[in-house]
């Protein structure tokens, strides 16, 4: 999707080309839901398809940007990864999870070691403040 089709109606519900994206990674198309313009609503869609879904803005700083938290996300994901190993649990692909993160008016998501994994508005310089952050793992 790009940029002209950020808002675009379907049926009832307003629904965003980035919102939509991030969903649709996660296997879940656009006919099975209504509304997806604002993070709450894909927090709530993810939940309800059996995501597990886990606010991570406390374990990044404050002034975070998008470039700047990928070096955090990737410190965060081995060592919630060390602990995993800990209590037995064998490292698989369900506990390696994929970060939402909203910015102004968009949201991306970026995997466990930092890169980008579904953006509609790519930058070389990624210099956006980071609002909120969101862990994702299949329950």
């Amino acid at each position: 999707m790009n940029r002209q089709e950020i808002n675009k109606r379907h049926g009832c519900g307003l629904k965003t080309g980035c919102t939509s994206a991030c969903l649709e990674y996660f296997g879940i198309t656009g006919k099975e839901f209504r509304y997806s313009q604002f993070t709450k609503d894909v927090v709530a869609i993810l939940r309800r398809k059996g995501w597990s879904v886990r606010s991570r803005r406390s374990s990044i700083p404050k002034r975070a940007t998008v470039g700047g938290i990928r070096n955090k996300l990737r410190a965060l994901t081995l060592d919630e990864m060390v602990v995993a190993g800990r209590h037995g649990s064998t490292i698989n692909s369900r506990l390696i999870p994929t970060y939402l993160v909203q910015v102004e008016g968009h949201v991306l998501l970026l995997n466990g070691i930092g890169s980008t994994v579904v953006d509609t508005d790519p930058r070389k310089n990624d210099r956006r403040k980071v609002l909120r952050i969101y862990k994702i793992i299949k329950q």
